[in-house]
């Protein structure tokens, strides 16, 4: 694995180098890590983006990323082009000026003998996952995890099911029990989900033993070592909620038999802005300008209320 220290940075305001802001980045300490200076700069780009405040949770357009050796700076400059700052609130890539980033990278000549055009991959994590270990760093994600999965089996997996979520019954007829006796909260929830008889099918059993193996884990849980139960009980909710979903703005895409590159083209963005749209969970539209989904529904030829609710959210369909 080598490292590629940056050294310094500036943003070129506008099509020009008139207006010209520097940013000196000697004290950010980021250092860039990979197989080669290609991998390091293509697998810490949104490492990248932020030091450069591109891109906000709409994302942004890429424009042009290349790099090439500076015998003047014996160095590496990384030159990135790009539509996006993180101080949009609703980004518009079509009405966004382009500007013009540039890094100095510690890097040899024979880092980069020729200039080198980068072809960026996506670095997005992958969804939460209650039943992956991996999502579950600390017992606040346990218990976090265990109170949602608890919720859907309430209101989607009992033969008498319930209008409400059990957690939310619970902590009001039981109030602070919850946070300062997790343990006895849990088994309050879990006996109050008896008397509605929770189904004995497939998909029940997996969601109750996935329940009894987290509640193992809090056993002996405090009110201090479940303080983050609070990210991650939405976060189970959000899981569900979006299970064997894609958004609709992918569903009519593909029903039409439009490919990406037609529908950015048509809607004045980047094959990648709109994948970040259709992403199911995660999709970013709920944050972009009300005229990047007029622009979608009409490439699309559908009405805006198809694809985003009154909110401005992705609407969302059964795959």
């Amino acid at each position: 694995m080598n490292t590629y220290p940056i050294t310094s940075g500036r943003i070129l305001k506008g099509k020009n180098l008139e207006d010209v802001t520097e940013f000196d980045f000697l004290k950010s300490g980021l250092t860039l890590k990979g197989k080669n200076l290609e991998d390091a700069i293509e697998s810490n780009f949104a490492q990248i983006a932020k030091l450069l405040h591109i891109g906000n949770p709409a994302g942004y357009r890429l424009i042009e990323v290349w790099f090439a050796f500076d015998k003047s700076k014996k160095a590496v400059v990384l030159h990135i082009t790009a539509c996006g700052s993180d101080t949009l609130v609703n980004y518009d890539p079509a009405e966004d000026e382009p500007k013009v980033h540039e890094l100095v990278i510690s890097a040899s000549e024979d880092d980069c003998p020729v200039r080198i055009d980068a072809e960026l991959k996506k670095n997005e994590k992958p969804p939460f996952n209650p039943f992956d270990d991996s999502f579950i760093p600390d017992l606040g994600a346990a218990y976090g995890a265990m109170l949602g999965i608890i919720d859907e089996i309430g209101l989607k997996h009992c033969k008498i099911p319930m209008k409400d979520a059990v957690t939310s019954l619970m902590e009001v007829k039981y109030h602070g029990l919850s946070s300062s006796f997790p343990r006895q909260f849990v088994e309050t929830c879990l006996s109050y989900l008896k008397m509605h008889k929770p189904k004995d099918d497939e998909e029940t059993t997996r969601m109750m033993d996935r329940v009894f193996e987290l509640l193992s884990r809090c056993e002996r849980a405090s009110e201090e070592d479940i303080i983050t139960y609070i990210f991650y009980h939405p976060k189970t909710e959000w899981f569900f909620r979006t299970a064997g979903k894609i958004t609709a703005l992918q569903a009519i895409r593909i029903a039409k038999g439009l490919t990406q590159e037609q529908i950015a083209d048509a809607a004045q963005m980047s094959v990648q802005q709109l994948r970040d749209y259709e992403r199911c969970p995660g999709s970013t539209l709920f944050s972009a300008s009300p005229r990047v989904s007029e622009r979608l529904a009409d490439a699309l030829g559908v009405k805006k209320s198809e694809i985003v609710d009154e909110n401005g959210c992705a609407v969302l369909v059964v795959k």
